[in-house]
């Protein structure tokens, strides 16, 4: 695998990993926030990016905005799906 391929699958739980820089995220996010991926596209350069939805209820939210970023900056949690949008 050349690194240009999607790891994670759309709508899994993800953690944010230790060693990224929190000022990626405008320093709001934290090591270990968990969120959903809801979206995937390519960067400008072919490489993966994901669009994380952050879990308001989880222990380390801190109101970080959800948005585009890399893919290699989580880790897949489990297979937890996000809750459905309320109709």
């Amino acid at each position: 695998m050349d690194g240009t391929e999607f790891k994670i699958p759309l709508k899994h739980r993800v953690k944010l990993r230790d060693g990224v820089d929190p000022s990626f995220y405008g320093g709001m996010a934290k090591v270990g926030n968990e969120g959903w991926v809801i979206a995937r596209q390519r960067d400008r350069f072919g490489l993966p990016q994901i669009f994380i939805q952050w879990d308001p209820f989880h222990w380390a939210y801190n109101h970080q905005p959800d948005g585009w970023t890399f893919e290699e900056h989580f880790d897949l949690v489990g297979k937890e799906h996000r809750p459905e949008e309320p109709n």
